[in-house]
């Protein structure tokens, strides 16, 4: 497990601007050749600076195998599961991987416990892709609109803002196609051109690497950084910018209000965070509430009610009405995918439940739509996240 092997690629071809920049024929297996000196790690075109393979490009990967792959061609399994997981695809820190030449050594394997698969740690070297703020590259035009272009360069998807085009030069919707060109149409920026760029700022999504881009000072471009909206306002647009987002967040607050007046429901609208009730309702169902103290509560009711001692509601279907002389009606749960009755689920020394304890009855309902809810509560940081780049676009975004 222990061996080294160097990956011959019989044809690798790079076109920087191109849809198709990694063309890999076939792979062979032969010794490693000689260790290249740090000069030669380096590739000379200036254009691909930033493509290069050399010792320090070392990377671990984990191979996952089932049982069945376990034999004579266990190691060919390897390297085939290697090259298909890890070629194409962005590892953040060493870029975009374009061909794996080297695989320095296949662990030993792990048997993972209760499945019966195996893990093998796999140490490699690949040719990576990893652009660099201020590099001027050439990239290939693939979308024009009012908000600028959109390029690529190999896997590289590249934006170039409005704020980034010449000033002298207009946006053009009519043309066909659309295009960006000065007054007297000495410079024409449109679909499938190519044009020359430098990189202001990159992002890494996990199989894609995005860039900002602009073209080099030559040309005369400004070098505008992603926040330049930020900087462009004063006081009075920052003011307004933050009264519509209280406005949003207000009117949010208002709706919620209303619904809970017309519905009678303390909580409207509710999302199914368990399988208990199976086939009728699955986890990520978002529910619509009432609560109508005058129309009674019959077997068959989904209700959602409270449980002292539990923050979280819990929805359940009513299986059985008890109704005293005094006019007080009891009644029992339980989840139609469960096998008992919601007696174990009550307060201490509670077995029915009353009127007071029912949050409401479940009118209709939405499919899946609350799995955003239930991600959200999962993964607090994702709430977070998604609530701050909200604000910050409705702060950001001017109209017009």
């Amino acid at each position: 497990m222990g061996n080294k092997f160097s990956v011959t690629h019989d044809t690798i071809t790079i076109l920087l601007g191109k849809n198709k920049y990694l063309q890999r024929r076939r792979h062979t297996l032969k010794p490693p050749p000689a260790r290249p000196s740090a000069s030669q790690n380096h590739v000379n075109n200036p254009n691909q600076a930033s493509l290069y393979h050399g010792p320090q490009q070392l990377q671990n990967h984990e191979i996952c195998l089932h049982p069945k792959y376990f034999g004579p061609d266990l190691l060919e399994t390897v390297k085939r599961k290697l090259f298909n997981e890890v070629e194409g695809t962005c590892t953040g820190k060493y870029g975009f991987v374009v061909a794996v030449t080297t695989i320095d050594n296949i662990g030993a394997g792990l048997i993972q416990p209760g499945r019966g698969f195996v893990l093998y740690p796999v140490k490699y070297k690949a040719i990576v892709f990893r652009p660099f703020k201020g590099q001027v590259v050439d990239a290939v035009v693939n979308q024009v609109n009012k908000v600028g272009l959109f390029c690529d360069i190999g896997p590289l998807s590249c934006f170039v803002s409005r704020h980034c085009i010449p000033p002298d030069m207009e946006f053009e919707p009519n043309s066909n196609p659309p295009c960006y060109k000065t007054a007297d149409e000495s410079v024409v920026i449109k679909q499938d051109d190519e044009i020359r760029v430098k990189l202001i700022g990159t992002r890494v999504d996990a199989s894609d690497i995005f860039a900002i881009e602009a073209p080099p000072p030559i040309m005369g471009i400004w070098n505008l950084q992603i926040f330049d909206e930020v900087r462009r306002m004063n006081i009075r647009q920052l003011f307004y910018q933050g009264l519509n987002f209280a406005m949003i967040v207000s009117s949010a607050l208002m709706i919620w209000k209303g619904l809970m007046v017309v519905t009678g429901s303390e909580s409207p609208i509710v999302v199914v965070l368990s399988g208990s009730m199976e086939p009728a309702f699955y986890r990520g169902d978002l529910l619509l509430l009432t609560n109508d103290d005058s129309d009674p509560i019959r077997a068959g009711d989904i209700t959602v009610f409270k449980v002292e001692g539990r923050d979280i509601p819990i929805v359940h279907r009513v299986i059985k009405v008890h109704e005293k002389s005094n006019e007080e009606t009891k009644f029992l749960t339980k989840g139609d995918n469960n096998q008992v009755d919601d007696r174990g689920l009550y307060a201490s020394g509670q077995f029915w439940l009353t009127r007071k304890d029912v949050v409401g009855r479940a009118k209709g309902f939405v499919p899946y739509v609350g799995m955003v809810t239930i991600l959200m509560n999962d993964y607090p940081k994702l709430k977070y996240a998604v609530l701050i780049a909200l604000g910050a676009f409705v702060i950001l975004h001017r109209e017009g």
